[in-house]
């Protein structure tokens, strides 16, 4: 989920230093830990790669993205079980925090496989019901130097509730900021090895101006490459939709390279309960939305793949609500910002590994 390196990085640098300052003496919320100065091993800054936790930059004109038809249903030791996700009837009755029951919230976890057995070939490597955020596996970010960004990452922005992991975006003036937001990541902590399978369950706002990524991910080594297994826009582009993407770093001296696919015939709604599940065997990506195949990657298709996926990578996870963006655009004075609409909500996580 890179961004654009270039646009106002100058202006927003002159306005985190201004609101590091103020941040740091009233709350303390920055501090030298959490933003660590790390070098790019690729040779650039990482701040254009993998330092920015913000979400993918913009397709390039010529890779607008374009509905597709499904790939061809997939053997069983590949392909995810069917869904049972956004199906009704087994939900534990629980309640959501911060007005999160409405348009189908309520009993998130309908349908959970916490007892399915693990698919032929594969083992579970971890989930996460999250019960708790457990700070092992997960970093919680203070942060406001990712390009193409308008909201201000803060911690106060991500809670976990009654098993559910919420990341809320506001209308908040902070530090100079605008807006703030929720990020989260497993960088240094969970990485996935280069041949793995998982799966999440996530509730995605669609306000105008929202830009919510429940589960992309990045190289461990902070080299280039990106996977985009669901980035969902709804009222702002008239259109409910999921988008995959694949692609490479964005900046000075970098490669621009962006594969999108979008698939727009989502159950339900776009802002509903759905599962997302991805599959990266040797040459190829594959991604479902509910059960049903959605978008495939491949040797060859990008031309460009192998040089980025086929080259024995771990991978670390990351999960982001951004706001504003040049792909989906700004909020404006319709964007509803309570708690009941600009909250993106994660059910679990769960991660599989070859047998």
């Amino acid at each position: 989920m890179q961004q654009d390196s270039i646009r106002k990085i100058p202006t927003r640098r002159v306005r985190l230093a201004v609101g590091v300052v103020v941040v740091a003496v009233s709350a303390g919320l920055f501090t030298a830990c959490q933003l660590r100065d790390e070098t790019d091993p690729t040779g650039g800054e990482r701040k254009s790669q993998d330092g920015l936790p913000g979400p993918s930059s913009s397709p390039s004109p010529e890779t607008t993205p374009q509905t597709i038809e499904a790939p061809s249903p997939l053997t069983p030791e590949d392909g995810p079980r069917a869904s049972e996700g956004s199906k009704a009837g087994k939900g534990t009755g629980k309640q959501e925090d911060e007005g999160s029951t409405k348009r189908g919230a309520t009993s998130p976890n309908a349908g959970s496989d916490a007892e399915a057995e693990d698919p032929d070939g594969w083992r579970t490597l971890w989930r996460d019901d999250f019960t708790d955020l457990d700070s092992s596996r997960w970093n919680v970010r203070d942060y406001g130097q990712a390009p193409n960004q308008e909201a201000l990452f803060m911690r106060d922005n991500v809670k976990v509730d009654q098993g559910l992991l919420h990341l809320r975006a506001k209308k908040q003036d902070v530090a100079g900021w605008n807006y703030t937001s929720g990020y989260v990541d497993s960088n240094d902590k969970a990485a996935l090895p280069d041949e793995f399978r998982l799966e999440v369950r996530a509730k995605v706002p669609v306000e105008r101006g929202l830009w919510p990524a429940p589960l992309w991910l990045r190289p461990d080594d902070r080299s280039s490459g990106e996977i985009d297994l669901i980035e969902t826009f709804g009222r702002e582009v008239n259109d409910p939709a999921t988008h995959h993407t694949v692609h490479t770093a964005y900046g000075p001296g970098r490669e621009q390279d962006v594969e999108v696919k979008k698939y727009s015939e989502l159950p339900g709604t776009a802002d509903g309960w759905h599962v997302y599940s991805m599959v990266k065997t040797p040459g190829s990506i594959r991604m479902w939305v509910d059960g049903v195949p959605t978008a495939t990657f491949k040797s060859g298709e990008p031309s460009w793949f192998d040089r980025y996926y086929e080259v024995g990578k771990s991978w670390n996870i990351r999960i982001n609500l951004n706001v504003g963006g040049d792909w989906n655009g700004m909020p404006d004075h319709t964007t509803d910002w309570s708690a009941s609409e600009s909250v993106m909500h994660l059910d679990y996580i769960h991660t599989w590994v070859r047998d």
